[in-house]
């Protein structure tokens, strides 16, 4: 279930908020998010997420403030956003994570984009 905010934004959405967790900010231009709120918004079980999710344009996310994390996505394909938002929920413990795709690992502990 998503809620749309009362204050002047082109896009925004909620997702989450019933259980206590923490708090993370998707900023993106007002067209890729909207693609990707669709896509989130067909994912059965985010209702269940610890914490909440709240994505908002870039323009308007400064009226936003504290946050645990704050990300910005600006792949053209929903899917990869989506799939870089669920990453970092996991990281943060908001979902167990079953069935995200996790980066690799390199030999210094920084992330490695997999490419298949």
């Amino acid at each position: 279930m998503t809620t749309t905010f009362d204050w002047p934004v082109q896009t925004s959405a909620r997702f989450g908020g019933h259980f206590s967790g923490p708090m993370l900010l998707v900023q993106g231009s007002p067209a890729v998010l909207a693609h990707t709120i669709e896509r989130l918004e067909q994912m059965p079980s985010l209702p269940w997420m610890r914490g909440t999710l709240v994505l908002t344009n870039v323009v308007e996310a400064d009226r936003l403030h504290e946050f645990d994390d704050q990300m910005t996505i600006a792949a053209v394909t929903p899917s990869l956003n989506v799939t870089e938002i669920l990453v970092r929920a996991t990281k943060l413990g908001m979902i167990s994570g079953r069935g995200v795709r996790m980066p690799a690992r390199g030999d210094d502990g920084s992330e490695q984009r997999v490419t298949a």
